[in-house]
Order: C-alpha cells, then sequence, then structure tokens
C-alpha cells in the first residue's frame, strides 16, 4: 500500500525531515517526539491541529481530502520497525 501522494506533497513541501526517528508504539505506529508530544507526519504539519490527524480540518488547514488524511493515516500506522528506513524515505526523499 502507498500513501496518498497530496498529503505526502504537502508533508514533503511544509515539513522539514525530522533528525531523529521516533519511539515505534505496536498499536499505534511510530511517532517523532515533538514540543507537543509524539507525532505522526501529519501531526508535524504547523496548520496541523492534533498530533495524530484523522480529519481533514485537522491536517495542514483541510488541504487534503478526508479520505486521503484517513489513507495516510492508515498506511502510517501500519509501518513495521523494519520499513521505517523506506517509509521515512517515501515522504521526504533520501537523506543526502
Amino acid at each position: 500500500m502507498m500513501p496518498p501522494e497530496s498529503v505526502v506533497a504537502v508533508i514533503r513541501r511544509d515539513v522539514p525531515r525530522p533528525s531523529e526517528y521516533g519511539e515505534y508504539f505496536p498499536q499505534t505506529g511510530f511517532r517523532f517526539e515533538t514540543a507537543r508530544g509524539p507525532c505522526c507526519p501529519m501531526g508535524l504539519h504547523p496548520k496541523s491541529t492534533f498530533a495524530c490527524p484523522m480529519k481533514a480540518e485537522e491536517f495542514a488547514g483541510g488541504v487534503c481530502s478526508q479520505k486521503d488524511v484517513m489513507s495516510f493515516a492508515r498506511w502510517w500506522d501500519n509501518v513495521l520497525p523494519s520499513e521505517l528506513d523506506a517509509a521515512t524515505n517515501l515522504i521526504w526523499g533520501p537523506v543526502k
């Protein structure tokens, strides 16, 4: 399964790649540590109103569809520890 390009494009454009990987939680997947607490990649967006948006209006000011936000959330939450490098590179591109 691939994440929706609309969400990936917004994250890639507006969110710097995290310098460190977050913590893996078996129930919810990887979360990056921030001042607001653990966040998924959508939650790292400066306009996101929740750490792990599940509604279109909670992510980046509502610029993506509800379907795409939910699809990205499901995809990210199912990334396994062995897939984290590939998933992170898929969002932000490979480390240069």
